[in-house]
């Protein structure tokens, strides 16, 4: 025998409960099926669902929540449904929303409480920061207070006893793109070599031994017709009946005005321009970049490229060279000054004697 208890309308009418009091139904209806039994909740007539049997007796058991007297919970039966499964929850918008609309209204008071907690931090570490810059700024005003500590303003005189003036500067690095070409040099006299050294473009270096400056390098530096007025000294690495391999060491100059805009980009332009110059390699296979870093060449900032350029000639031992590329700050407000040289790669003993010429640059 079901227990007396609100169980869906026998009539079919949705979201309705009836209360069955043991022996037959009750005429009142209700939503929500956790109300209090309806006052004098006797035996009564109330309408009967299509085809079925008057006062029909619950069948089926669901799990009765606690009622709001005594908060106990119980096991009832279920009334026989003409439809699908019910849910024992309330249907939303229905009377018996109001502990939904409850925890609603706690939700969105909570969710207030932290934007208005996370607001007051964000405001907090906004306000601090500022504090910290006016501190900082204040200490600055105050340690610029006392003339004596500016800065001065004068040239730092390159032959100083401060041994901070004999390291590099450290040049910002370049943000200009290398050139892809370079412009073609008009044609210009070397400038005076003191003997015992090459000079053009503002620098000069210590003629390397086993090296010839004389007419044979004269004619070879030519290739180097990206550099204004090229000097340079020259070794015979190999010959044939056809070709031949030679290390040579170059300086020159170029013009801002062609597209050079400091030192590291006009040293990454120029080891480019020669590696892909037809006049001086033929039958490159590759070209691997190598050491690219600030210099400091007697006081002036300056910047040294290093990279390889592999080649594959017919009836030559040799396969390519090791290159240096030095670009230098001179002073002069149109041109940088270019130190190139090239000797054959795997040539250890060769290539230190680069190292130790690009080591005695020095600016005229």
């Amino acid at each position: 025998m079901s227990q007396p208890a609100w169980y869906p309308d026998p009539s079919g009418q949705p979201g309705s409960f009836r209360y069955w009091n043991g022996q037959s139904w009750s005429a009142e209806t209700t939503t929500n099926p956790y109300d209090a039994p309806p006052a004098g909740a006797g035996p009564s007539g109330p309408p009967q669902p299509s085809q079925q049997q008057p006062a029909q007796q619950p069948s089926q058991e669901w799990p009765q929540q606690g009622n709001q007297q005594g908060n106990q919970q119980q096991s009832q039966h279920w009334p026989a449904q003409t439809g699908g499964q019910w849910s024992p929850m309330p249907a939303q918008g229905g009377p018996s929303g109001g502990s939904g609309k409850r925890g609603l209204w706690i939700v969105l008071i909570g969710l207030l409480l932290v934007v208005l907690i996370v607001g007051g931090i964000i405001a907090a570490l906004t306000l601090g920061g500022d504090d910290d810059k006016d501190d900082k700024k204040s200490d600055d005003s105050s340690q610029s207070s006392d003339p004596s500590d500016d800065p001065t303003t004068e040239p730092t005189d390159p032959e100083s006893d401060d041994p901070e003036t004999d390291q590099p500067t450290d040049p910002e690095t370049s943000a200009a793109p290398a050139l892809e070409s370079c412009a073609v040099a008009r044609p210009a006299a070397a400038s005076a070599s003191e003997p015992g050294r090459v000079a053009s473009g503002g620098i000069s270096f210590p003629l390397t031994r086993g090296y010839s400056d004389g007419a044979e390098a004269d004619r070879n530096e030519d290739a180097f017709d990206f550099l204004t007025a090229p000097n340079g000294q020259m070794k015979v690495i190999e010959r044939t009946k056809t070709s031949g391999w030679i290390s040579m060491v170059v300086v020159g100059s170029v013009k801002r005005s062609d597209g050079y805009t400091d030192v590291q980009q006009a040293a990454t332009s120029i080891a480019g321009c020669t590696a892909r110059s037809a006049r001086i390699y033929r039958n490159v296979t590759d070209i691997r970049s190598g050491t690219s870093e600030a210099l400091d060449v007697g006081g002036h900032d300056a910047w040294r490229v290093d990279s390889e350029v592999e080649i594959n000639e017919p009836g030559l031992k040799s396969t390519g060279d090791s290159m240096v590329v030095v670009a230098v700050e001179t002073g002069d407000p149109e041109t940088f000054a270019i130190f190139v040289g090239v000797v054959p790669l795997g040539n250890d003993a060769l290539l230190s004697q680069l190292n130790e010429t690009v080591a005695g640059i020095t600016v005229d």
